[in-house]
């Protein structure tokens, strides 16, 4: 496949990915998304998933799910210090959010389902193509 100049128009599509009993299963979403609307897409799919999905969990010794993803060794010694300070069983809880985006946004992890939203790029077939096929 050629690759695309700098003035294509590069399109994505949104594959919804997760773990079969054998093998991995893609089901594509039939939207084809512009470059310039991809992140808009992307943030209204998070909000919707973040909103379907139940809220992430409470820590009872008030740890934050941001503060939890900086440093999780440190939210277990927190609930080890207070068990042994107070001689009870404090519940070690995951208060990490259950619906996690990427650095770049075109990714999107839903960690109860183990589903994983990809934003994958598409390249559309233009005129040249059709007249200068590539041989394989």
């Amino acid at each position: 496949m050629a690759a695309a100049s700098a003035d294509e128009p590069v399109y994505y599509r949104v594959d919804r990915v997760y773990e079969g009993c054998c093998e991995f299963i893609t089901h594509s979403f039939s939207e084809i998304i512009p470059k310039d609307k991809i992140h808009e897409y992307m943030d209204c799919l998070f909000k919707k998933l973040e909103k379907g999905k139940s809220p992430p969990r409470v820590c009872p010794l008030g740890v934050t799910p941001e503060e939890y993803l900086k440093d999780p060794n440190a939210h277990y010694d927190l609930h080890r210090e207070h068990d042994k300070k107070t001689g009870e069983y404090s519940r070690h809880c995951n208060p990490s959010s259950k619906v996690v985006r990427s650095a770049d946004g075109l990714e999107i992890t839903v960690r109860d389902d183990e589903y994983v939203y990809k934003a994958v790029p598409l390249r559309m077939m233009t005129e040249s193509d059709l007249t200068n096929p590539v041989k394989l």
